[in-house]
């Protein structure tokens, strides 16, 4: 459905409504983003919160120029692979790196939004004081948690009665008092106030390694994009350390090998795809265990993929590989995307790493804490440049990704979740969009696969899961049995699209995990 005002599409209904009410109150496509962002922390806890972290790009009409904001986390300052031998980095209080959620709202505040923080969390707000609906889905995923969550969760996500169910009411007072005061000082309310003594007391306690010297040197960082031009499209992807430069080194490759040709879904479709998949992984795990994000080399190694000549001999080994293998050589996210009638594009990708984080809410404050440490390398014996290090940032599959026309007027915004997976899935969303000329939601809905490993605790390994909807052949020759209809990592894009009218759309993603 097309709207005059806007769009935001994103994972809930109350967030979508938290940005459609700074869309209709005049704000920009800024404010509808920071709106649905911090309401979905509230309203969807599995998959994001005040205690995450996450990415973001942006189109600004007034400036008609890209950016994107970088607010991962990064590891505590007393962090030392050692200390972590043995611990469990998924759930507990190692689990957490710094979170860097509230740093990257407020910065976008400050920097692009019309309306004040007190405003722009009001929803968020509201949503967590007097609580909000649960459906059978997150009634599910809180019953299983039951066991995994740390004693300083249960009274927020411990039914105390029985299990939950789906027309529950979910009440968070203690993290509405934390928004409130984030929408009264802004982030040095979470970074250097009350929130930072919460958590510092806690983890000394506890025996955690976060202080709050870690959150008060946290910053954002403000970055360029990376972009490739596709006939009529230029798209855009953050910059490193998000691996989005391996999701345009797909498209390349795609190019180079013909896909356009081949009938989508068939299986020489597939295998080709398959192939690519397989090159961009490795192309991005190579140059993480060779080079850190920041360093002055990746912008020429980043460079030298989409050189003629590499793209060219890669193909040309892709081609047999597509030809004759059957098979190439993770995650809790949630991803939102905004516009507006100016033609501001904005898309956030943020996330817990796993479902409800580590399970750790930090006492007084109703703030769930990520487990990002378990995707980071903590194996010395592994002999790789990103050897867990005091507060550095590493390389992650976090790609929100935004598309120009060929006039460098805003097409549209996109992203998802899905952890090692996120490049595999973006790449064929829009493989469908530019080769094969799919309409927005029919590019989404189409069938996707994904290849190896998901989250970290999968292992390393190249199994092919393909969704349900492909032919049976495709099942026959790709994968060990038909569908993997229990395996939830395809995906759940969220996009907005301005069409040439100036109208604006909302896609949400069918797909029901």
């Amino acid at each position: 459905m097309t709207n005059t005002l806007g769009a935001v599409a994103a994972a809930t209904p109350e967030a979508r409504e938290a940005g459609a009410q700074m869309l209709a109150e005049g704000g920009n496509a800024f404010d509808a983003i920071v709106a649905a962002a911090v309401a979905l922390a509230v309203t969807e806890p599995a998959n994001s919160g005040l205690g995450g972290e996450g990415y973001g790009i942006f189109y600004d009409a007034c400036t008609a120029q890209t950016s994107a904001l970088c607010f991962t986390g990064v590891p505590g300052g007393l962090v030392q692979p050692a200390q972590l031998a043995g611990k469990d980095l998924i759930r507990g209080v190692h689990g957490p790196l710094v979170p860097g959620d509230v740093a990257g709202w407020c910065a976008l505040i400050e920097e692009k939004c019309s309306k004040p923080a007190s405003e722009l969390l009001a929803p968020a707000i509201r949503l967590a004081e007097e609580g909000f609906e649960i459906d059978w889905p997150m009634a599910g995923g809180l019953n299983w948690m039951r066991e995994q969550f740390h004693p300083t969760a249960h009274a927020i996500f411990v039914h105390p009665e029985r299990p939950w169910q789906g027309g529950d009411w979910l009440r968070q007072p203690e993290l509405a008092q934390t928004l409130r005061q984030i929408a009264e000082d802004g982030a040095a309310a979470f970074y250097c106030g009350e929130f930072a003594e919460c958590m510092d007391g806690f983890f000394r306690e506890s025996g955690g390694l976060l202080r709050k010297e870690d959150l008060a040197c946290y910053q954002p960082l403000w970055q360029q994009t990376l972009h490739r031009r596709f006939g009529e499209v230029e798209v855009h992807v953050p910059a490193p350390e998000s691996t989005g430069f391996s999701m345009l080194y797909g498209l390349e490759l795609l190019v180079r090998l013909g896909y356009a040709v081949q009938g989508a879904g068939s299986l020489p479709a597939l295998r080709m795809l398959i192939a690519v998949i397989g090159e961009l992984e490795d192309c991005a795990d190579q140059m993480a265990a060779r080079m850190l994000p920041y360093a002055p080399e990746v912008e020429d190694a980043v460079a030298q993929l989409f050189e003629d000549e590499t793209l060219a001999h890669v193909a040309a080994m892709l081609r047999t590989e597509a030809a004759d293998a059957c098979a190439p050589r993770g995650s809790h996210t949630t991803s939102l995307s905004a516009c507006d009638r100016q033609g501001n594009l904005a898309c956030i990708t943020q996330t817990l790493d796993h479902a409800f984080g580590c399970g750790v809410v930090i006492p007084g404050t109703g703030v769930l804490m990520n487990s990002g440490m378990a995707w980071v390398n903590t194996d010395p014996a592994s002999q790789r440049v990103d050897l867990v290090s005091p507060r550095r940032r590493n390389f992650l599959p976090i790609v929100p990704t935004l598309a120009l026309d060929g006039n460098g007027r805003p097409l549209l915004a996109l992203g998802t979740p899905g952890g090692f997976s996120i490049p595999q899935t973006t790449l064929q969303v829009y493989a469908n969009l530019l080769f094969h000329g799919d309409d927005l939601q029919t590019a989404i809905d189409k069938p996707r696969l994904t290849v190896g490993t998901i989250v970290p605790e999968d292992g390393h390994n190249r199994r092919i899961h393909l969704e349900p909807g492909f032919s049976a052949e495709a099942y026959t020759e790709l994968t060990e049995a038909e569908g993997d209809t229990d395996f939830h990592y395809f995906g759940k894009f969220h996009a907005v699209q301005r069409m040439p009218d100036g109208n604006t759309l909302a896609v949400n993603d069918q797909r029901i995990y």
